[in-house]
């Protein structure tokens, strides 16, 4: 029995039975079942991008619990401010990330053409090596993993900036510093203000139709696999007129999954198996014979009411409609802002995959007064403190004070995306998977690996740890949240291997 593997969740998807297994002890005992929620619920990708880099020392990571395992009120200084939140997220560590290391061989000899800084945003999501950052031309030439969900998703993708550009940063001319999405040999041009994104988004919902492309996508070039969210075809009918799936026990149709599972199972097991099955087949008898007359009962207090319905919300504030610039004062109410409008489209199913920079690579936005006073780490002085000199330069204190302002907001998001009801009643959160990540390993670009972490998706990956991610690397993460989304992608810049969170 030491090579057989197989899931529960292999085991009910091939039967097609949406049932609880009894324990077998041949299963694999770490992965936790996830809850139900409905085939038809759609699934969700949110990529979050952090510049420049921060404080994250292999021998000193207040990113990163000493521990594996389930996450505990025993958090590095980073995340203590957030245990409210732990079953929410998982933290994976020293996690590789070899296509922005391999840059043209000079990952740090770029001078003059912004270094490791232009390889860590280009290679983010497209993991493609780069020629040369100072082309005139973008060398991405294959779609960003956010563009490919979205194309075989059949729905436009989200692509936004929070704003504050810095023009040409990388002293290149062709400016990396302010993309991290690609499709069709181009980089994906970011909405760069709430207010656009909410038009855009209220435009979809009026006309119908999520047809409309948000950002310029390269439409894919064969059908695109069908979503959980699109409506299955009619099933055949019987010459009684009465659906054909439904003449036969539904056990009767697994009959052949069942019996390959038992054949390599042991016998204490396929003892279990059969006394479930029978137990099964009893149940399914008393449903059969069971009148099925009178009016669907009215849910009462207390039982989930279904899903949020797809009401637009209002406008974000008049005064964020402006294109802003690096110290403006209201970054996080704008970050926020960009943030509801992710809920928005996913709540009415308008987009599948969203790519979001919380500022330009290179940017050089002042922090004071933008982190609130609870999140500031020992009393640490942000005055005048710019973005990337604190990455490089700002030390211990300073990073974690940064940090924690960037894992305050992605949680604001999760807790909106909590509170939010797909159409089983499941938390849109629970369906959706947010990768939130530094591009540069460490801010001074010396030793340590790029903070990452995984939120959401509860219904099919298993949030609250911290994982020794060592023997990964970026593709694979991807590739893994890729496959997540039942698309049809099955490898990614040439990974197929699936991490395990």
């Amino acid at each position: 029995m030491s090579n057989f593997k197989i899931d529960r969740r292999r085991f009910m998807s091939s039967s097609g039975l949406i049932l609880t297994l009894p324990l077998l002890e041949s299963l694999p005992p770490f992965r936790k079942f996830a809850h139900a929620s409905s085939a038809t619920d759609p699934r969700r990708a949110v990529f979050l991008y952090m510049p420049n880099g921060t404080y994250n020392k292999s021998n000193d990571a207040p990113w990163h619990p000493s521990y594996n395992g389930p996450l505990t009120t025993n958090l590095p200084d980073v995340l203590a401010p957030f245990s409210a939140n732990i079953a929410d997220f998982s933290v994976l560590k020293q996690i590789n990330h070899n296509a922005r290391d391999q840059t043209d061989g000079n990952y740090y000899n770029f001078n003059g053409n912004g270094g490791g800084h232009v390889s860590a945003v280009s290679t983010h999501l497209s993991q493609q090596v780069i020629s040369t950052p100072s082309s005139s031309s973008c060398s991405i030439s294959r779609p960003s993993i956010d563009q490919i969900i979205a194309q075989n998703s059949g729905k436009p993708s989200l692509v936004m900036h929070v704003g504050g550009l810095t023009s040409g940063a990388d002293n290149s001319p062709f400016d990396y510093s302010n993309y991290i999405s690609f499709t069709g040999g181009k980089p994906v041009q970011p909405l760069y203000n709430p207010y656009d994104v909410y038009n855009k988004l209220l435009a979809l919902v009026t006309s119908g139709s999520s047809g409309q492309s948000m950002t310029p996508v390269t439409a894919p070039a064969a059908t695109p696999s069908p979503t959980p969210a699109q409506s299955p075809p009619p099933n055949p009918t019987s010459a009684s007129g009465t659906p054909a799936n439904t003449q036969k026990s539904i056990l009767d149709n697994a009959l052949a999954d069942i019996n390959d599972l038992k054949s390599q199972l042991g016998k204490t097991d396929q003892s279990k198996l059969d006394d479930f099955l029978t137990s099964l087949r009893n149940i399914e008898s008393t449903i059969a014979t069971t009148p099925t007359t009178g009016p669907t009962p009215t849910p009462t207090p207390g039982q989930n009411p279904g899903p949020t319905a797809c009401t637009p919300p209002s406008a974000p504030a008049s005064s964020l409609n402006n294109y802003g610039g690096e110290n403006v004062k209201d970054y996080f109410t704008r970050v926020q802002a960009y943030f509801d409008m992710i809920v928005f489209a996913f709540q009415c199913d308008l987009v599948r995959s969203v790519s979001f920079m919380f500022d330009g690579e290179v940017g050089e936005r002042i922090l004071t007064p933008q982190v609130p006073a609870n999140l500031i780490f020992n009393n640490t002085d942000l005055t005048a403190g710019m973005h990337i000199g604190i990455a490089h330069n700002g030390g211990r204190s300073m990073n974690v004070t940064k940090d924690h302002a960037y894992m305050s907001l992605m949680l604001y998001l999760v807790n909106k995306l909590k509170a939010t009801t797909d159409a089983s009643g499941s938390p849109v959160l629970d369906n959706s998977i947010i990768h939130m990540a530094y591009g540069v390993s460490a801010g001074d670009h010396g030793d340590g690996h790029s903070p990452t972490v995984v939120a959401g998706g509860r219904n099919f990956i298993h949030p609250g740890n911290s994982y020794d991610a060592s023997s990964y690397d970026q593709k694979d993460l991807l590739y893994t949240i890729g496959n997540y989304m039942n698309v049809g992608i099955t490898s990614f810049e040439g990974s197929s291997k699936l991490v395990n969170i």
